[in-house]
């Protein structure tokens, strides 16, 4: 196993709480201030705030949860991390749809020893 792959869960583990409680701020931590993401459907978005104002129209959208499991991670600084997930929306009309995801996801350890994320991309998978 990776000596990366369980610092990788344990990020996955912080997006996930930063998503139950909403958190743009925390998510935002999560990305390197140049990060580039591709959220389904959209054009890609560059730079922390412009990340962070995609994740608070998620929210709006009724995001509440998230699940994130790593299937593999290559490299030791410059990381590509596979997985799939689940996004888990409340409606207004009391519905919870959920929705399967594949993304991969680029993580870039920093001089400090920690990790930002420099490149997400993600796209919903087809129902089981």
């Amino acid at each position: 196993m990776s000596t990366t792959l369980p610092e990788i869960r344990a990020l996955n583990r912080r997006m996930e709480a930063a998503v139950a409680d909403t958190d743009v701020e925390a998510i935002g931590a999560l990305y390197r201030e140049d990060a580039i993401i591709q959220p389904p459907a959209s054009d890609y978005v560059q730079g922390r705030e412009a990340i962070k104002a995609v994740w608070a129209r998620i929210f709006d959208a009724g995001l509440r949860g998230a699940v994130y499991e790593t299937h593999s991670v290559l490299g030791t600084d410059l990381v590509v991390e596979t997985g799939q997930g689940s996004l888990d929306f409340k409606s207004p009309d009391g519905e919870s749809p959920k929705y399967r995801i594949n993304y991969i996801v680029v993580h870039e350890r920093q001089p400090d020893g920690s990790w930002q994320i420099v490149r997400d991309i993600w796209n919903e998978a087809p129902a089981e």
